[in-house]
C-alpha cells in the first residue's frame, strides 16, 4: 500500500501474471512512469523545483530474472512510445502540406516520442529540444550508459552533465562543428537498466565523487539464483499491458 493505487494494480497483475519479480519491475515502472510525466509535472522543496525524474537500477547476479523483469516493462513502455513517433510522422506530414497562412493558425506538431535504448550526453541535447516533456532511457546493461559519459570527453565521465539532465536545467551547446546551437529548455532524463554486482563497485567509485551514483535507487538480488515456475501454458501479459497504457494515457495530455 506504499504506492498509489494505479501503480498497485500493475504490480498486482505482475504477481498474477507474469511470474517475475516484483522487486525488479517496481523499481522499472517507477522510472519509466516519472519519465512519462518529464517536465509536465514539478513539485518544490524548499526553494528548489524539480522534476519528477527518477533513475532506477537493478544489481543482482545471473539467473535472478533482472532482465525478464525489466523487459516485461520495456517492451510495453517502447510499444507506447513507437505509436506517438507514428502519430508525430502523420501530423508532421500534414502540417507541411497546409500553406503559409494554414500554418499561422495550426500548432507544429511536437514528437512525443520518448524511448530509447543508446545515445551520447551530445545527441541528448537534440533529443530534447525536439521532446519538452523528457526522454527514457531503458539499458539491460547500464555500463552503456556510463560509456556514454565518457565518449567525447577523453576516457572521463561526463557525470556533471547527467546531473544537470537529471536535474532538469537547461541545456545550451554551441557546437562548432555543425555551425549551430541546441537550445532545450526543458530537460528530464529517466533512467533505468541493470547490472552484474561485480561491476557496479568499479563504476560506484569512479562516479561517486560528482554525485552522481547517488541519484540511483538501486535494488538487490538475494545474491541466489531464483527457484522459477515452469509452465506450458502460455503466459497473458495483456493485463500488464493495459494497465501501464492507462498511467500513460492519463498523463499524456499533461504539457511542460
Amino acid at each position: 500500500d506504499s504506492f498509489p493505487p494505479v501503480i498497485e494494480d500493475v504490480l498486482g497483475a505482475v504477481k498474477k501474471e507474469a511470474l517475475q519479480n516484483v522487486d525488479f519491475v517496481v523499481v522499472g515502472l517507477l522510472s519509466a512512469v516519472s519519465g512519462m510525466i518529464g517536465n509536465a509535472y514539478k513539485y518544490q522543496t524548499t526553494k528548489y523545483v524539480n522534476t519528477c525524474t527518477m533513475w532506477g537500477l537493478i544489481s543482482a547476479v545471473s539467473g535472478q530474472d533482472k532482465t525478464n523483469s525489466i523487459m516485461l516493462l520495456a517492451k510495453t513502455v517502447k510499444k507506447i512510445s513507437d505509436f506517438e513517433s507514428h502519430s508525430y510522422e502523420m501530423k508532421k506530414m500534414s502540417y507541411e502540406g497546409l500553406t503559409d497562412d494554414e500554418k499561422k493558425i495550426h500548432p507544429v506538431p511536437i514528437d512525443k516520442s520518448f524511448w530509447i535504448t543508446s545515445s551520447t550526453m551530445e545527441a541528448l541535447g537534440v533529443d530534447f529540444s525536439k521532446n519538452p516533456r523528457g526522454v527514457i532511457w531503458h539499458s539491460d546493461e547500464i555500463k552503456t550508459f556510463f560509456g556514454s559519459l565518457a565518449q567525447y570527453t577523453k576516457g572521463k565521465g561526463d557525470g556533471s552533465k547527467a546531473i544537470q539532465m537529471y536535474n532538469g536545467e537547461p541545456i545550451k551547446e554551441k557546437r562548432k562543428a555543425e555551425g549551430n546551437s541546441v537550445y532545450a529548455p526543458f530537460v528530464s532524463l529517466a533512467l533505468f537498466g541493470t547490472i552484474q554486482p561485480a561491476n557496479l563497485d568499479p563504476i560506484y567509485y569512479e562516479n561517486k565523487d560528482s554525485g552522481m551514483m547517488y541519484r540511483f535507487n538501486v535494488i538487490e538480488g538475494e545474491g541466489k539464483k531464483r527457484n522459477r515456475r515452469i509452465t506450458d501454458e502460455e503466459i497473458d501479459f495483456s493485463g500488464v499491458e493495459a494497465l501501464i497504457n492507462k498511467i500513460y494515457l492519463k498523463v499524456a495530455n499533461w504539457n511542460p
